[in-house]
């Protein structure tokens, strides 16, 4: 039909708009922790480092866990693979639903086979908790309010805990059952404030059936030594932030709030490590 030329342009302007965007990770090798998809109204787009997009796989890697608007994740499978001497850590039989832990197997980990998952000894779910709860990312939106044209994004003050957190020392393989555990095993432990909590073998989900391996795992000598010093890292990092906003001068009442705020909440014994000593304090029950 003659007509028919007239609507061409505005068919290829349509499909010309059309986009792709990528989708969270579903790949089982992560730890399925507290997650946070979207960006909190106190940040802007802006804080979404753009390094995320320039290619699927960096996408993929660095989707989860995310707090402030800037994912946490900065490891993936081929990160533990690439690990010089990474161990992988395997159990034998079905878990015993009880405080005996079953046998552990620890053997090189540079060939791992599909049964094992690329496992942070310290969940970023620890992280993002403290981060979340302590009003870093208040502190972080006034400060870079306060500093204004020019302010870094939020992923590039970040960098240097998201580089603490993933860092090699911190990368494992952990038995697919157990690492799925763990992260159960986590959860009731930030979701209970006390200094010794108690984990039961028998409670829901059903992977607490291998809470005895978890415990077993995460107090294996250098496996626990490990993740003590990724902690402490982390919280090198966060004190590194909040010290370049103390050193904001005259700092405006939104961000001089949010550090009295952040500060009480550390005073109180809000840290990435102590928070993961907690962790390590459980104990396993029937």
């Amino acid at each position: 039909m003659r007509w028919s030329s007239l609507f061409l342009p505005f068919v290829v302007l349509i499909a010309s708009n059309v986009y792709c965007y990528p989708v969270s990770e579903t790949d089982g090798s992560t730890e399925q922790g507290q997650t946070d998809h979207t960006i909190s109204p106190s940040s802007n787009s802006s804080s979404v480092d753009p390094r995320s997009f320039t290619k699927p796989n960096n996408y993929f890697k660095r989707s989860g866990t995310r707090v402030c608007g800037v994912a946490l994740r900065d490891a993936d499978r081929q990160d533990c693979i690439n690990r010089p001497g990474i161990q992988q850590f395997t159990f034998a039989g079905a878990a015993t639903g009880t405080v005996v832990a079953r046998q552990m197997t620890i053997a090189p980990g540079n060939n791992p086979p599909n049964t094992v998952q690329c496992e942070h000894v310290l969940e970023l779910q620890v992280a993002q908790h403290v981060l979340l709860s302590s009003g870093f990312c208040d502190v972080l939106t006034a400060f870079r309010a306060a500093v204004g044209q020019g302010a870094q994004s939020a992923a590039e003050i970040m960098e240097g805990i998201v580089a603490a957190i993933n860092a090699r020392n911190n990368l494992f393989f952990l038995q697919t059952d157990v690492n799925k555990s763990k992260a159960t095993y986590v959860q009731k432990v930030l979701s209970n404030a006390v200094a010794v909590p108690q984990l039961s073998a028998s409670s829901t989900p059903t992977n607490s059936l291998a809470f005895a391996d978890v415990h077993q795992f995460i107090h294996s000598p250098g496996v626990q030594a490990a993740s003590t010093a990724v902690a402490n890292a982390a919280d090198v990092a966060i004190n590194a932030v909040i010290a370049r906003a103390n050193a904001v001068q005259n700092a405006p009442a939104a961000l001089t709030a949010a550090l009295a705020a952040f500060n009480g909440h550390v005073a109180n014994g809000l840290t990435v490590a102590a928070t993961w000593n907690r962790v390590l304090a459980g104990v396993v029950v029937a």
